[in-house]
């Protein structure tokens, strides 16, 4: 009898042994295959940033180019700390392939592109050195103003890069009190962090806030609605480029973003393997006529990942808005498709309680890298009358989405039988 007992013991720890180790072994594939996603994420997202300044002509303007070059340098430290991980032959098996070394060589003409770009840019500044009266850069400025357009919501055109660097020469030179007093905020917050110190996000609004203000009232501009929106929008894209490195990670107040990233790409990995209609039954009608392993909304999703790619807060706010537009338009498109398969006439319309589960279908397929440092930074440094508007809508909404997917539960979704989860 105690020899049985015994063998009973034995048997129950051998089968718990197996039971924890199979467990360590899922945990442990889960973890790689988030770390390999990081991995081929941040190279391809390099890749594509280099090979966009790659294949732009010498006079690549000079706000767009330091936007690209930031972000590449931070994409680049983070995938170095990817490919440190303690992970056996991931980075190692991505890096052999001839992929790799495609992307690598455009890095390197890349490298060499932008010297040349800076080059030039460098010698620019040295000839328009000289000085200008108040009245002639109010007079430059008022006519800026005047031939910048705006669409529908009130931002300006991507394709004015020109008049954005035109902007910069008038505000960010420190010769004259606007370029000194940004210089000083520079000055200001290396010294915090060569000291360890962190400046208020605040201070740093406040500060951009009063700047235009002051901009207004020392250039005696008498500016409509609309031309105070072209002047916030032109300042917001000439200092946040070079506030950003002290701003995005080190002002950070999402204190656990990090371990949210990690928990969100977690979380998508098995929510994508859930058919629309389980994830929330109402997405079930916009896959009427689309074969049900399909993504519609796949114009959307790449519209999101867009976010790890600009600078300025007014920027990723349109980000959000347009990823906003674009679904709500297909959605509209295939609800009229349904109409007219079944012969049906009806005037179909989205409220805001229809839109959600589609953003959150949309925030699931997408690749969004860092995205609650993302979402951190917008809500920091954005404009108060920009969060008051469309764009903060769309932005809270995308906050909204991202937490539901971090906090949903895989049990959630698992079929019932007398009010009990199986």
């Amino acid at each position: 009898k105690t020899i049985s007992t015994i063998e009973s013991k034995l048997k129950e720890l051998n089968l718990r042994e197996k039971q924890i180790k199979q467990e360590f072994k899922e945990e442990l594939e889960k973890l790689s295959i988030t770390y390999h996603r990081q991995l081929i994420n941040m190279n391809r997202r390099i890749a594509q940033i280099s090979l966009i300044i790659f294949d732009t002509q010498i006079e690549y303007e000079q706000h767009y180019l330091s936007q690209w070059r930031i972000r590449l340098n931070t994409l680049t430290e983070d995938l170095i700390q990817v490919k440190a991980a303690k992970i056996p032959n991931l980075s190692e098996q991505y890096f052999d392939e001839p992929q790799s070394t495609i992307e690598m060589q455009a890095l390197k003409e890349f490298e060499k592109k932008a010297e040349i770009v800076k080059q030039k840019l460098r010698n620019q500044f040295i000839r328009l050195r000289s000085a200008a009266t108040v009245e002639d850069r109010a007079c430059k400025l008022q006519q800026l103003l005047s031939e910048t357009t705006l669409d529908l919501s009130g931002l300006i055109h991507e394709d004015k890069a020109k008049l954005q660097e035109c902007f910069n020469s008038i505000i960010l030179d420190r010769r004259y009190l606007e370029g000194k007093k940004f210089q000083k905020l520079i000055e200001a917050l290396e010294n915090a962090t060569k000291s360890q110190m962190k400046i208020a996000a605040e201070e740093i609004t406040n500060f951009l806030e009063q700047l235009i203000n002051d901009i207004e009232q020392n250039f005696n501009l008498k500016l409509s609605q609309e031309d105070q929106v072209k002047l916030r929008v032109y300042t917001g894209r000439a200092t946040f480029p070079i506030l950003y490195p002290f701003c995005f990670k080190p002002l950070c107040t999402d204190l656990d973003a990090p371990k949210n990233n990690i928990k969100f790409q977690e979380q998508q990995i098995w929510l994508r393997k859930i058919a629309p209609e389980i994830l929330d039954a109402d997405l079930a009608r916009f896959w009427k006529l689309q074969p049900k392993d399909s993504n519609p909304f796949k114009e959307a999703c790449n519209i999101l990942e867009l976010l790890s790619f600009e600078l300025v807060p007014v920027d990723l706010l349109v980000i959000c808005r347009d990823t906003f537009k674009i679904f709500n338009d297909i959605a509209l498109n295939l609800l009229k498709a349904n109409a007219e398969a079944e012969q049906v006439q009806a005037n179909i319309t989205l409220a805001a309680d229809d839109l959600f589960p589609i953003l959150v279908y949309v925030v699931i397929n997408s690749d969004l890298l860092e995205i609650h440092e993302t979402l951190a930074y917008i809500d920091n440094f954005s404009f108060t009358t920009d969060k008051m508007s469309q764009l903060g809508f769309c932005v809270t909404n995308l906050q909204a989405a991202v937490s539901h997917v971090v906090n949903v539960s895989e049990s959630q979704f698992l079929p019932k039988q007398n009010g009990q989860s199986l």
